[in-house]
């Protein structure tokens, strides 16, 4: 992962995993070069990554194309803040802020293009985005069955997100503290749907109340 936002508070827990840093690409777990770099290829997004790293490192505006959703495109100027890998579904994600609507995007890769560098245009993100991640930030609890292929597709499936992962010896289970950004809760809902019976939601109330509702629904379609 890159990052514009230098000397971040971030708790023990969020690094708490292995990382190494090559290419200036922040790397956790088993988020492999490999996979990274297949990734980039697959999409060809080598120049477009490159050029975002670069804009990262200087604090430099860009401009870009881009799309949403439903493939509606606008053209844009923004300051990069971070890349990250979601080893799950294979993307490249970038966040970046956008200084018109005073608020920073979180988009895959896939939906920004032609980039343009912008000389003279920068802006430290710093301050800016240890506010947005106070006000954004929202931790969630769950309990894992400590199955060796439920731990290994949990992890897989949340390795999207800063965890601290711990193991109970009296109930023989894993429990999992993860931080998401409000903007990936539909996301996050997903991964746990994904992840099957292994995973129970501890919390918080709201995540419960919706991973309840969505699995009845998909229920009831075969009653």
């Amino acid at each position: 992962m890159v990052d514009n936002t230098k000397n971040r508070n971030e708790s023990k827990g969020d690094r708490k995993s292995k990382s190494t840093n090559t290419s200036g690409l922040f790397v956790r777990d088993f988020n492999t070069v490999r996979e990274i770099m297949r990734s980039i290829y697959l999409y060809g997004l080598y120049s477009d990554v490159r050029l975002f790293e670069k804009a990262i490192s200087l604090h430099q505006a860009i401009e870009c194309t881009l799309s949403d959703e439903k493939g509606n495109e606008k053209r844009v100027r923004c300051y990069p803040a971070l890349m990250d890998y979601y080893a799950a579904k294979g993307h490249m994600n970038a966040i970046m802020y956008l200084k018109d609507i005073d608020d920073f995007l979180h988009v895959t890769f896939t939906q920004i293009k032609d980039f343009k560098m912008i000389e003279g245009d920068t802006l430290e993100l710093r301050d800016r985005y240890l506010q947005y991640m106070g006000q954004n930030r929202i931790k969630a609890g769950f309990e894992i069955i400590p199955n060796a292929s439920a731990i290994d597709r949990v992890l897989r499936l949340f390795s999207f997100y800063p965890r601290d992962m711990k193991y109970n010896p009296d109930s023989n289970l894993y429990t999992m503290t993860i931080h998401y950004f409000k903007e990936d809760y539909h996301i996050l809902q997903k991964d746990i749907l994904s992840a099957g019976r292994y995973i129970r939601v501890l919390s918080h109330d709201q995540l419960k109340k919706d991973i309840h509702d969505r699995t009845y629904k998909a229920l009831s379609n075969y009653e």
